[in-house]
């Protein structure tokens, strides 16, 4: 049981943070990285810190994911950056909040499962 409540480094989880947010997105569906930063703020299991590989894990892979569609299409890519430039910035702002959001409610969730408060003993 001990194994289980093993805290996890910052840049393990940033790394499962990224590479589900990347596989995540694949799937078509945005809202799934809020799974990959509370997956990564579970395993971190201190706020600050899930709150950085929340916001950072989805803006890294929300920008892979920006970068495989350039990789694809870069004439396309291109004039919609050109065109929209603000949008796509915005998006990955978006993105890294949720993330961190998500980070920040997987950090509470693994403390509530692997705490354990001492009782306080009343008189």
């Amino acid at each position: 049981m001990r194994s289980l409540t093993k805290r996890f480094g910052f840049a393990f989880s940033l790394a499962v943070t990224i590479l589900l947010s990347a596989g995540l997105e694949l799937t078509g569906v945005w809202w799934t990285m809020l799974v990959a930063g509370f997956v990564g703020g579970f395993l971190i299991r201190k706020l600050f810190k899930a709150i950085a590989v929340g916001f950072l894990g989805v803006l890294i892979g929300w920008t892979l994911y920006f970068l495989a569609f350039w990789m694809m299409a870069p004439a396309a890519v291109n004039l919609a950056f050109s065109l929209t430039s603000l949008f796509v910035v915005m998006t990955l702002i978006l993105g890294g909040v949720l993330g961190a959001l998500s980070g920040i409610i997987g950090a509470l969730a693994s403390l509530l499962i692997f705490e354990r408060v001492e009782p306080v003993a009343t008189q």
